[in-house]
């Protein structure tokens, strides 16, 4: 791990602070809205988009090319689904629905999205779905899939795809929202955080996402946490029950403090040298310090999609065997005595 001088920090705190006014969009209205869908007798879009979009979710954030930033005029958008044989070679933050897009049967490489990819083969509701009202979609409180079409959403909600994690999705404000994350109940149920200027198309240690975490929260509630892990736990709502977890441990905790104490966990601190590979969260985004480093979902997963099973972030399968030295391993981040004995 490099150690990061005081001018990466510094320049770590202008990311943060460019990072916030990235959630508006700037531009053309042209670059996104159209009038009447017509443009020299053709239409511009194959069929109406509200709100007089030229495409949908969908549409505006995946490309037949490898690139995963575009530009139309002077509006950056970000591809989370580069549609193509091959899985891009500088993935955004989240990951991309690559291996999982239409056609494809790897289901474990990502989240099973409405307009990208059926419902999948296997599963019949969200790993980790607890406590919900009733075991099928349409009258749930909780997803048992994004893949289903808007009438089947939520009672009919249209709450599915995209929009069922993305739920405000208003360009044109700021919103406290980190990447328009919010649940579907009314309150301040968002999650917080801070993104990085190109989404972390070239992470390092001073250019990556700033993620909100908790400590053994009392409660799981959203609202109450705004971590991204409580988010997660929204649908895969046993993967995040601390309480639930057993002891010994019967699964990977999440929202806990990252170890200190230990030389297997000192070897990692992420305030002075942070692994785009393993990212945690922070109880204070705005000042992180190493006793505040959280263990969460992200730690381990992206959010969309990776050319890996299980949405891990890195070749669990093949590069992470115990006692051997696998710096494509991120078990061994955080796990730093157990690679190399």
């Amino acid at each position: 791990m490099k150690i990061i001088s005081s001018l990466s920090v510094a320049l770590l705190a202008l990311i943060a602070c460019i990072g916030l006014a990235e959630a508006k969009v700037s531009g053309k209205c042209a670059n996104c809205h159209i009038m009447h869908n017509s443009q020299d007798g053709n239409p511009i879009s194959p069929s109406p988009v509200n709100n007089l979009l030229t495409d949908s979710c969908v549409g505006c954030h995946s490309s037949t090319t490898g690139d995963t930033i575009t530009t139309v005029g002077l509006t950056k958008i970000p591809i989370v689904w580069n549609i193509g044989a091959s899985y891009p070679t500088q993935p955004l933050a989240a990951g991309n629905f690559n291996s999982i897009g239409q056609g494809s049967v790897n289901d474990s490489h990502g989240h099973n999205v409405w307009g990208i990819s059926d419902a999948d083969l296997v599963l019949t509701e969200a790993p980790g779905r607890q406590n919900c009202s009733s075991t099928s979609f349409g009258t749930g409180i909780c997803h048992a899939s994004l893949a289903f079409p808007p009438s089947e959403a939520l009672g009919g909600t249209g709450k599915t795809g995209c929009q069922g994690c993305h739920t405000v999705v208003n360009h044109h404000t700021d919103t406290p929202a980190y990447r328009f994350l919010q649940g579907h109940e009314s309150g301040n149920n968002y999650v917080m955080g801070i993104e990085s200027p190109d989404w972390e198309q070239v992470p390092s240690s001073s250019n990556h996402n700033v993620y909100k975490g908790v400590v053994n929260p009392p409660d799981t509630n959203l609202a109450t946490t705004h971590s991204m892990s409580s988010f997660c736990g929204g649908c895969h709502t046993t993967f995040h029950e601390t309480d639930n977890l057993g002891n010994p441990w019967l699964r990977h905790p999440t929202d806990i403090a990252l170890p200190e104490g230990t030389t297997e966990y000192n070897n990692y601190d992420p305030v002075t040298g942070y692994d785009p590979l393993v990212p945690v969260g922070w109880v204070n985004t705005a000042n992180p310090v190493r006793s505040e480093a959280v263990v969460m979902c992200l730690s381990c997963h992206r959010a969309h999609g990776t050319q890996y099973p299980d949405i891990l972030r890195w070749d669990y399968l093949n590069n992470c065997d115990a006692g051997t030295a696998n710096n494509n391993c991120g078990c061994f981040v955080c796990h730093s005595t157990k690679d190399d004995l």
